[in-house]
């Protein structure tokens, strides 16, 4: 088995790293279908100073065995037995797919800090900086106000509306 390689990523793009292979895998544009079936753009590269970087790129069924095995293959038969490509594609569906179905650690909004006081555009509809949602029960003029607020809009000072 070889060693692990060192992995980092940011949101969901996740960067593989074999040194002794001096291959790096960069794995982007994952996604689930309502299969639970796992889909991931992978771009290999050598990273073995003056030679070329690309190696290949390819979109790949993570949850699949037949399609890992499909893609060591061809790269076996491209760049020879000397990579390890079979047991490098396992590590990298394995790592990546734990960490993306780990996802973003949870934030606990009782432990933020406060931003300060709000300051409105339209007090109290329309926060200065942030989206906003008119929202209510049907007939209860929500289109004509933010008709109104889009037309006036940037003549608007902040105001009071109502009491």
């Amino acid at each position: 088995m070889i060693q692990p390689p060192k992995h980092h990523s940011v949101g969901s793009f996740h960067v593989l790293e074999w040194e002794q292979y001096k291959i790096k895998a960069e794995v982007s544009r994952i996604y689930e279908d309502s299969h639970y079936t796992t889909f991931a753009e992978i771009l290999f590269k050598a990273t073995v100073p003056d030679s070329p970087e690309f190696i290949t790129q390819t979109r790949l069924n993570m949850t699949s065995d037949t399609a890992m095995l499909r893609t060591a293959k061809n790269l076996t038969e491209r760049f020879g037995e000397k990579i390890p490509w079979a047991d490098m594609i396992t590590q990298l569906c394995r790592d990546v797919l734990a960490a993306h179905r780990q996802g973003e650690p949870m934030v606990m909004l009782s432990e933020c800090e406060e931003e300060g006081p709000v300051e409105f555009l339209v007090d109290p509809l329309i926060v200065k900086g942030y989206p906003n949602i008119l929202f209510g029960d049907g007939d209860t003029n929500k289109t004509t106000t933010a008709g109104l607020l889009a037309v006036g809009g940037h003549a608007l000072e902040p105001c009071r509306v109502g009491g």
